[in-house]
């Protein structure tokens, strides 16, 4: 697939490797039997690059919009003040 190739000469060869195995393992088919184990289905090749495309967004855009959401409600609590979320890292917050 076109967009693993891109991925990975983008310096993004974890999150092509992530969505490889997403696209190998198929989709889930959630059984309507209480006791019945869940199926997964091969995606077929044309729908290969729409299942891709779902999957980056969910794991690039989805947690940015969140974040936003969020620093919007915060914001709501400082009176309209600007507050904005930092990460931190483990010797930081040591």
């Amino acid at each position: 697939m076109e967009i693993i190739e891109i991925l990975n000469q983008s310096g993004f060869g974890s999150l092509a490797g992530e969505l490889m195995t997403e696209i190998s393992l198929g989709r889930e088919i959630v059984s309507r039997e209480p006791d019945s184990d869940d199926d997964r289905v091969t995606i077929p090749e044309a729908e290969q690059l729409e299942e891709a495309i779902r999957i980056l967004r969910l794991r690039l855009m989805e947690p940015a919009r969140a974040l936003a959401s969020a620093e919007q409600i915060a914001g709501n609590f400082t009176d309209g003040g600007v507050f904005e979320f930092s990460s931190l890292t483990h010797q930081e917050i040591l």
